[in-house]
């Protein structure tokens, strides 16, 4: 995560009647979750809640087998996430 290694859990989950997908979030810093809404074929808004006080929205997509997420908010944080499953048991966040 930023450029360096980390350990993190996270959990997703469909939730309130599986129209939102929810990202619960845990590193030793910060905890948080994301609910993610389908808007299209492969593509997702959504909003990040965070211990830091941070709220982000989110515009997501997938790409090549990987979920893309775009956050922002040009008051406080902009950024890129890239969530790439490895394997059944193990993600890697770009």
């Amino acid at each position: 995560m930023f450029g360096s290694d980390s350990e993190f859990k996270m959990n997703w989950e469909w939730t309130l009647d599986k129209k939102f997908v929810r990202l619960t979030f845990q590193n030793k810093v910060t905890k948080a979750e994301a609910f993610y809404q389908a808007t299209g074929a492969k593509e997702y808004i959504g909003t990040w809640f965070d211990s830091r006080d941070m709220i982000l929205p989110l515009k997501a997509g997938v790409e090549d087998s990987a979920l893309v997420t775009l956050w922002s908010s040009p008051e406080t944080e902009q950024g890129r996430t890239i969530y790439r499953f490895m394997d059944a048991n193990k993600l890697i966040l770009f």
